[in-house]
This record gives C-alpha cells, structure tokens and sequence, in this order.
C-alpha cells in the first residue's frame, strides 16, 4: 500500500498511521509531511523501524528549505516518480489528514473488464480503529 504524508507529524496522529505500516508497504512524505524526513528526527526513526520504504517529494522539500537536513534513508522523487509508484501499488492511496481520518482507495472490479475506486475511511478512536466503507 502507498501512504502519503501530507501534514506535518507534529499535527497529525502520527502514531496512528505507524500502526498501519508495514515491511511492505511505501510511505510519500508530501508538503508538510516532509518534516518526518529530517536526518535524526524521532519521526524518521520511527517510520524506520516499519521496514517501509521512504520517499519525499523534491518539490515540497525544497519549499521548506530541508535539503540539507534530510536522512540518507528517504528516497528524494519528483511528481512523475509520485504517478509511478501510484502505479505500481495495488492499493494506490492513503491519506493522513490533520483530523485524523485516513481514505483507502483500491480497485474494486465492476466486470472483467473494467474496475472503479472504492472509498474507505478509517478514523482513530481513543481505544481502536474503525472502518467504514462508503
């Protein structure tokens, strides 16, 4: 699955979105997200620890002037290299929003030959994770 950071770990419920990540998985740090890609920072090293591969997006480092700050770990990709792992996951999106609620986009087949997205959003509760389809 591809997960998208686009708000700062500071302001998200980050460690909600490590218990989804897993060895497999791939996680974009975009605009504010970016953040987590700082050398050392106590995100990185946690994001680390899932085994999931890093990337951040050029752009959004550079608008934050983090390039010299970043780790060795996180793969630095354009926007062509964003379209192209959206590509490559069967499970193509996830977003962590500031109002902590997360939206799963995957491929639900309408026929043999055709498939169209479905919605499903999961939202943090103080005890466990709920699921919903829509």
């Amino acid at each position: 699955m591809l997960y998208t950071l686009a708000t700062s770990p500071f302001k998200c419920d980050f460690s909600a979105m490590l218990g989804f990540i897993t060895a497999e998985d791939v996680v974009l740090l975009m605009q504010d997200g970016v953040v987590a890609a700082v050398a050392q920072s106590p995100f990185l090293i946690a994001l680390q620890k899932t085994g999931a591969q890093l990337y951040a997006l050029d752009a959004d480092i550079n608008a934050r002037g983090l390039q010299n700050t970043l780790s060795t770990a996180v793969s630095v990709i354009t926007y062509q290299g964003f379209v192209k792992l959206t590509e490559v996951q069967k499970t193509t999106f996830c977003h962590i929003k500031a109002l902590k609620v997360v939206y799963f986009l995957t491929p639900e087949p309408v026929s043999n030959k055709i498939s169209r997205p479905r919605v499903s959003s999961c939202w943090r509760t103080r005890s466990k994770s709920v699921f919903t389809k829509q």
